[in-house]
């Protein structure tokens, strides 16, 4: 049986389907198809994934409005191959992000992202 899946980047993911992927999984996702190594998409609350490429400690500090950050690899597709950087202690602080909440809410436990979300591919912040 032929496979619906397609290859982005060199990473196999779903393939796009207006009825199963919103609007901010879309808008990522463009980006993501597009971005050179070592680019990443920030997701800011409220406006569409913006093209970075600056990942020093530093920068990613001041990227994510914060002090420490984390990695969260996703596992699921369409974001399988990626990694999503945020604030470690963005729960506890920071507002939700409902564009970063809406486009990845699968990729991590209890479905919600806090504040600014940088998200590269595999291995590109190391």
């Amino acid at each position: 049986m032929a496979s619906s899946w397609r290859i982005r980047g060199g990473m196999h993911t779903a393939p796009k389907h207006k009825s199963t992927i919103n609007q901010e999984t879309q808008n990522l996702l463009d980006v993501l198809d597009n971005l050179a190594p070592h680019q990443g998409a920030l997701l800011v609350d409220g406006d569409k994934p913006l093209v970075v490429n600056n990942f020093s400690a530093e920068e990613l500090c001041k990227m994510l409005k914060c002090h420490t950050f984390q990695m969260v690899p996703c596992m699921k597709p369409p974001f399988a191959g990626y990694e999503l950087w945020l604030d470690e202690e963005g729960a506890f602080h920071k507002p939700v992000n409902r564009t970063a909440s809406n486009a990845l809410h699968k990729q991590v436990h209890g479905e919600i992202l806090h504040g600014n979300v940088l998200v590269v591919a595999t291995n590109t912040i190391g």
